[in-house]
This record gives C-alpha cells, structure tokens and sequence, in this order.
C-alpha cells in the first residue's frame, strides 16, 4: 500500500437511538461501528460498501470528525485527531473535503454556481477576495470538472444532477486536499452521468495526487475506480483486500452475497480509456 495518509484503529461509535427515547431524559446511546481498523495510503481509492445501515457512511463523517467516536484512534497525516477541538482541527479541514450524497441539498440554492465553488478559497483565505480573482478561480474550477465557465453565473437549481454533482466535486478539489470522502455520490444519477463522474474522479484523483474514500452501496462501480474494498456489515468490517481479489475470490460469506446480487460489467480497454463509459457499466 502506498504511504498511509489516514490510519483508523480500532474505531468505536454509539449514537442515541432515537426510537428507544424515553419520556424523561436522555435516550440510550446504540453501538454504530465496532472495532473498524482501516487504513487510506496517498493516492489511494479504497470502496466502503455495503447494504443500507451497515455504518460505512457513519464511518465516513468520523474520518473527518462530524462525530467524535468514543473508542480508537483516527490518525490523519501523521497526526491523532480523534478528539481535537475545532480549532485545533481547523488548520486540518482545508486537506480533507467531503462529497455529498445529495448535491441539491448540499448546495446554497441562493447562492450563484460561482460563489459556492470558491467559497473553501475564500473561508481558508486562499485566494484574494477581489471580484476578478474569485471569478477566475471559479471558472477554472469548473472547467477542471468540464463545466462551462459561464456556469458560474446559474443557480443550483438550473443545473441537472449530474451537473450539480460536478459543482460538489468543483467545490471539494478547491483546495487540492490530499483526502476527499465521496458519500453515494452516483446512486442518485442515470447510468451515462455515472460513468461521466466516475472517469472525472479517476483523472481528477491521477492528476492531482489525492486519497479517496467512495462510500457506495453500488458494486458495479467499484470495479473500475477503487484500489481496494472495505466491506462493512452492521457496524464491523467482514472483509477487506484489493478490488480485483475481493470479486474474484470472496472470503466471507456476505461478500459472496452482495456479489451475487448485483449484476458486474466486463471492464475493457475502450472503459479505461475513456471511451464507451456507459455501456461498460450496462
């Protein structure tokens, strides 16, 4: 594996479990993750899968500490970040973005394409807050994900989701972070604009160096962008090892099992090299 950028031993978290709150007080915390050791090395896409309530997107917001597990440790770039504050933390947020499920959502709908893209340059003071830095900043991010630059001007809501999901991806690559976490991001989009966004992150990934975790419940796509596979089922890691391996000789029963429900495209020469994306993927 290539040098570990993100190192996860023994990682435990319990959340309330809201449908056992009692009349009075605090409801009862739920395990979620039991004992997740996973490592991320520079450069590397490793897949969370698994079916829906397995934790792997719970495992995901803790590697960039939008919950503080109780138990293990989370080592990022050589340093322990398990319970550092937010403003210790700070300093740390510009090199490890996140990429959301649900980009209409996750977007300002009152704030112009242009505006949201630059927005970490502006909060992390990486470029200079004049009209004519920002706009050329935007209009290169946009172009790195094959937007128009003149998009920069519309509103979330004049885009298509395969667009807006660009606009997240623009956003994310900001400020070149060395870690992106993607949380589902083509479950929601016809099978062409997957395969569109899925080259985009494997050139974006080449290019500039990144790690990456894709969380996806979607077998399908794994095949094609991920270095290694995580498969996580209620809340534990059943299985894990490199993609090629894991589909040609599953271990754990379960693994055999998602396999075997998902139907898998033949990967060719014409899927990596860019060409016929959406029907390697049919």
């Amino acid at each position: 594996m290539a040098e570990a950028l993100l190192d996860i031993r023994g990682l435990g978290l319990a959340l309330p479990d809201r449908s056992r709150r009692p009349l009075f007080g605090k409801a009862p915390l739920r395990p979620i993750l039991e004992g997740i050791d996973l490592k991320v090395g520079r450069g590397e896409c490793v897949a969370l899968v698994g079916e829906s309530g397995s934790g792997k997107t719970t495992l995901a917001r803790s590697v960039l500490r939008l919950y503080e597990p109780q138990q293990g440790e989370i080592v990022f770039a050589g340093r322990d970040i398990t319970h550092m504050d937010e403003l210790e933390l700070r300093p740390l947020r510009k090199r490890m973005q996140m990429i959301f499920q649900d980009p209409l959502s996750a977007l300002n709908p009152r704030r112009r394409i242009g505006e949201i893209v630059v927005q970490p340059l502006l909060s992390f003071g990486a470029v200079a807050p004049t009209a004519a830095e920002l706009n050329a900043r935007a209009r290169a991010l946009l172009q790195q994900v094959s937007l128009p630059a003149d998009f920069a001007r519309r509103y979330p809501h004049e885009l298509s989701g395969g667009q807006r999901q660009r606009v997240g991806i623009a956003r994310a690559i900001a400020l070149e972070p060395d870690l992106i976490v993607a949380d589902e991001i083509v479950s929601g989009l016809d099978v062409s604009t997957q395969a569109r966004i899925l080259i985009l992150l494997r050139e974006l990934r080449t290019r500039l160096g990144m790690g990456m975790i894709f969380v996806t419940h979607d077998l399908s796509v794994v095949r094609v962008l991920c270095d290694r596979v995580v498969v996580m089922r209620e809340g534990r890691v059943v299985e894990e090892g490199p993609t090629e391996a894991v589909f040609a000789r599953p271990q754990h029963p379960y693994t055999r099992a998602l396999l075997d429900a998902i139907p898998l495209p033949e990967i060719d020469d014409d899927w990596l090299s860019g060409k016929d994306a959406a029907a390697a993927l049919t």
